[in-house]
């Protein structure tokens, strides 16, 4: 079973990975900063017009980061206030990827292997997913509109391979695990019609592979990614679709678009220091990015790819928005 992770020291290793794992180090300690992420008006704010959703819920617009106190934080939206926390009293230990879907916060907890799902204002988890493959590292997950969870793992040992695992609706336990010959796999996305898109490093140089509805066997897309190990020493994180269809993806530095059948990005926006995930309003407006490297939660309108606001947030990491984008 893993240690906590160092995601600072864990980044650095992936920078100079040139070969196998060995370089990744993992310890029993958690030296990310135990510091809750704070609103700062000073430093900036959300924005007023990109965050009030036009299905709003009963308990208003929410967005959940998950960052280096190992808590995921609850925003209100518009106002950016932080208006609560789940941590370890909740079970909560390393968490990386969010989902919202079906009125529940999905929430990979990477020490313990194992994804907690949260009812919206919940403080202890409904239901617990808990992974087969051996010590794996969930880091990304995504639910698909048939209830379908799919649980990205940055690896599945100490020197193994990244995979994904899908659990079926209402299950607990995998379905399947999909091996994907990889030093690492990272993020996630459903497309409009079911198909999941996963980026992974499978050598020197970042891919997205696409699998068809209950494939257990993809395809690499041919999108050329910046991503390189050896060059550009980037690595795609996380990744939604727009409303066009295109996938959006973060390079670490910049945010790319891509679109069906074309090589390059379409267009590319935003300033990152080292970001991770992502994720829409339900409008697909406004795009909220965590830039772990910046300490702060970036809101861009999608539109014009221009910066609109951002909030204080200790290492953000994961992303969801509650009321989320519809799939």
């Amino acid at each position: 079973m893993f240690g906590a992770l160092r995601l600072r020291r864990f980044y650095a290793a992936l920078l100079a990975a040139t070969v196998g794992c060995a370089l990744i180090q993992f310890d029993g300690s958690d030296a990310r900063a135990a510091v809750k992420p704070s609103f700062s008006p000073a430093a900036g704010a959300f924005s007023e017009r990109g965050s009030q959703s036009s299905v709003p819920t009963a308990r208003g617009s929410m967005l959940y980061v998950s960052g280096n106190s190992s808590t995921v934080t609850e925003y209100s939206l518009p106002s950016g206030a932080v208006i609560g926390t789940l941590g370890s009293s909740s079970g909560i230990s390393d968490p990386m990827g969010l989902f919202f879907a079906d009125g529940s916060l999905y929430v990979t907890n990477g020490n313990a292997s194992e994804v907690l799902v949260f009812p919206a204002g919940a403080s202890m988890p409904s239901s617990i997913l808990r992974e087969s493959t051996e010590s794996p590292f969930p880091w990304d997950v995504t639910v698909g509109k048939d209830g379908t969870v799919y649980v990205v793992d940055l690896m599945d040992d100490y020197c193994g391979e990244g995979d994904f695992e899908v659990f079926e609706k209402g299950q607990t336990t995998p379905a399947y695990v999909v091996y994907m010959n990889s030093w690492y796999s990272f993020g996630a996305a459903l497309s409009k019609d079911n198909y999941l898109y996963v980026s992974y490093v499978p050598d020197q140089k970042a891919k997205i592979a696409v699998y068809a509805p209950g494939a257990q066997k993809g395809h690499d897309v041919n999108w050329h990614l910046r991503s390189d190990v050896s060059g550009s020493q980037t690595f795609p994180m996380g990744m939604v679709f727009d409303k066009e269809g295109n996938l959006v993806v973060v390079d670490v530095n910049r945010i790319d678009v891509f679109a069906p059948g074309v090589p390059k990005p379409i267009r590319h926006f935003g300033k990152l220091i080292s970001g991770y995930f992502l994720a829409f309003d339900r409008d697909r407006r406004i795009l909220y990015v965590a830039d772990y490297g910046a300490n702060r939660v970036k809101e861009f309108d999608y539109e014009t790819g221009k910066l609109v606001g951002s909030v204080d947030s200790s290492g953000p990491v994961g992303i969801a928005v509650d009321p989320p984008a519809p799939l």
